[in-house]
């Protein structure tokens, strides 16, 4: 049970890397203006307005995602030569262009500190995942716990809303719980991380300083 256990724990980073870079949908949420299904599409929505960073490293995280699912679509309708084009690069941030103005919107009440769980959560399920390539990260984990509680309050504690009428429960995708799998895998182990193991200390004695010593005595 090792031999598995230790090559699942070297494959769940790359693993957890591709789940998230090829945008693979995890849940559907619609806030505010704006229905998103992967932690990227967050990230990138809440870095484009205001641009934080260059819009050509933006469309460069986004690209393999749209190229993924352009192919899909193209070859689940039976279109190979669809699936040959590659989509265009100048499209990947134009669905970004409207702001994503959950939290400013008054008629979408109670939905701010959704949509803040779900920030949250999505910036440690990325930045988690892009650590985990170097070392075990717990980060994935706490980013994917924050996206599952962000998703399933609307159901559980609707009263928390003023409208809970106008809060439309989300969905969850099956993928969504081996991405959570994932996140336990890239858990540091027995605290190796944090162990240190510590040499007992020899105290070399001279033997003829010792003789001596004991003869004077």
């Amino acid at each position: 049970m090792g031999v598995p256990w230790n090559r699942l724990k070297k494959l769940a980073p790359t693993a957890m890397l591709l789940l998230l870079m090829l945008q693979v949908p995890l849940f559907s949420i619609t806030i505010s203006n704006r229905t998103v299904d992967t932690p990227i599409a967050v990230v990138i929505t809440q870095l484009c307005h205001p641009i934080w960073l260059p819009p050509v490293l933006l469309s460069a995280v986004l690209y393999p995602g749209e190229l993924a699912r352009h192919v899909g679509t193209a070859l689940l309708d039976g279109d190979v030569a669809a699936a040959l084009r590659l989509p265009a690069w100048q499209s990947v941030l134009e669905q970004y262009e409207k702001p994503f103005d959950g939290l400013e919107d008054p008629t979408d009440p109670g939905l701010p500190l959704l949509r803040l769980e779900l920030v949250v959560g999505s910036y440690f399920a990325v930045g988690g995942a892009i650590a985990a390539m170097f070392r075990a990260a717990r980060m994935p984990l706490l980013g994917f716990l924050l996206l599952l509680w962000g998703l399933l309050r609307p159901v559980l504690l609707p009263h928390t809303y003023p409208d809970p009428s106008k809060v439309q429960p989300p969905s969850i995708q099956p993928l969504f719980f081996i991405g959570l799998l994932l996140s336990f895998l890239l858990l540091p182990t027995d605290g190796a991380s944090s162990k240190k193991t510590v040499k007992p200390a020899t105290i070399k004695v001279d033997t003829a300083t010792a003789k001596a010593e004991k003869k004077t005595n």
